[in-house]
């Protein structure tokens, strides 16, 4: 089995591929249709997975606050002469532990250390 997902143009594209090897004459003329709808169908979704391709996303209003406040964190981290748990973190700035958990992953001069069981990080 394939780690790949199937996507829904490969899943038209396998049921049209399997339509194109089988005899339809003695199929219902009302499925007829039904095939050209597919058709039309993959040929839609494929478009709009093609527009989409194009165009860059654009980060969230809640991703550009994160970016700010990483750039804000990082540079108080590296003031601070001792490594300091998450949560003293998220408390000096006044969000949540898991905001700023977060927020820490962003940070790439922040470093990360366990010491008995508690994570410290700090910035270089």
């Amino acid at each position: 089995m394939t780690d790949k997902k199937m996507t829904y143009v490969d899943a038209l594209d396998t049921v049209l591929t399997a339509l194109d090897n089988v005899d339809l004459t003695d199929l219902p003329d009302k499925v007829f249709p039904a095939i050209d709808r597919v058709k039309e169908l993959r040929a839609s979704i494929a478009k709009r997975n093609a527009s989409k391709a194009d165009k860059p996303k654009k980060p969230t209003k809640n991703q550009q606050e994160n970016a700010t406040l990483a750039v804000k964190v990082a540079d108080w981290l590296r003031d601070q002469p001792d490594p300091l748990a998450c949560k003293a973190i998220a408390e000096h700035f006044g969000v949540s532990p898991q905001k700023m958990s977060a927020i820490l992953k962003l940070c790439p001069t922040v470093s990360k250390e366990v010491v008995k069981g508690v994570t410290l990080f700090s910035a270089q």
